[in-house]
């Protein structure tokens, strides 16, 4: 039986794919992202779902796609930074993304006067995330704020709308792919630079004269020579131990995974079927950011992967 004959619940039917209309496309960070070629990256700009991943937009004019999406979930250090600069970043593009954060991040974002002044448990935040600079951030639209799951060992739900946690396993991949099959069901997910295979990124230059923007993640990645997600942290096996669970719910959403890199270690390991990027002209995007508007609720403050 092959990948995309299988499906969750012992056989129950997964959702058909709807088409004509816009596949995902998820940015990661792997190496792989610069084999594109040039009409490949042309493409992908004008592509309505493309998910930009943690660090990309930093380092986008390397590959030269201009997401129409920002995603970003993980809230250690240095994530206010991050999203400080890729907040910055995102103003040179020609079409600015539509960011999808963490709740977590909402205490830095559109913060009034009032509220600037006396929240001093927000500046313990940022000093913590990465140092006080008196900066709050102003995004015009408001990003999409979602929730996720804090723990590896919760139950593994896959989230159906934004009023419910977002799966979280060992990385902010499980999140992104989540709250993909909610905004476009029916689609199909193309991984890019979802290597696994190797701890470098397609900026590692970039990074080796930046150390602001190194964190734990990186100095474990180099000392094991493999990508953080994939090993054992603290007894808690990689992401691929849950793959079969995350691939079936995109596939029940009607969002099967392909990997457009064939030597990523989900296609070795047989776990994502490998495929060129494709394409499909025509068709309306299915999902909106209009129906399926997130509920408010608490969040928490994890040191996430």
């Amino acid at each position: 039986m092959s990948l995309t004959d299988r499906s969750p619940n012992g056989g129950a039917a997964p959702r058909e794919t709807v088409g004509p209309g816009s596949a995902s496309y998820v940015l990661g960070s792997g190496p792989s992202l610069l084999d594109l070629t040039s009409e490949e990256r042309t493409r992908l700009t004008r592509e309505p779902f493309v998910f930009a991943m943690n660090k990309y937009l930093l380092f986008w004019d390397k590959i030269g796609v201009e997401p129409s999406h920002t995603f970003l979930a993980d809230t250690h250090y240095p994530a206010y930074e991050v999203l400080a600069r890729s907040l910055a970043r995102s103003r040179e593009l020609r079409r600015p993304p539509r960011f999808h954060l963490h709740r977590y991040y909402r205490d830095y974002i559109n913060v009034g006067p009032a509220a600037r002044y006396f929240d001093l448990v927000l500046r313990a935040r940022l000093i913590h995330n990465g140092g006080w600079r008196g900066r709050y951030l102003e995004f015009d639209p408001t990003p999409n704020f979602f929730a996720a799951s804090t723990h590896n060992f919760e139950p593994m739900v896959w989230a159906r709308s934004f009023e419910e946690q977002l799966y979280f396993y060992r990385g902010s991949l499980s999140i992104l792919l989540n709250l993909i099959c909610i905004l476009n069901p029916g689609r199909p997910i193309y991984l890019l630079g979802v290597d696994m295979n190797t701890p470098e990124s397609f900026y590692e230059e970039e990074m080796a004269r930046d150390a602001s923007l190194h964190d734990k993640w990186r100095a474990i990645g180099e000392r094991e020579a493999a990508h953080p997600t994939v090993l054992q942290y603290e007894s808690i096996p990689g992401i691929l131990e849950k793959w079969p669970f995350i691939w079936e719910s995109c596939l029940e959403a009607g969002c099967p995974i392909y990997n457009v890199n064939p030597a990523s270690m989900l296609v070795e390991r047989g776990l994502c079927e490998a495929r060129p990027l494709s394409f499909t002209e025509g068709g309306e995007p299915m999902g909106s950011l209009e129906s399926a508007t997130p509920t408010p609720t608490p969040h928490s403050t994890p040191d996430r992967k």
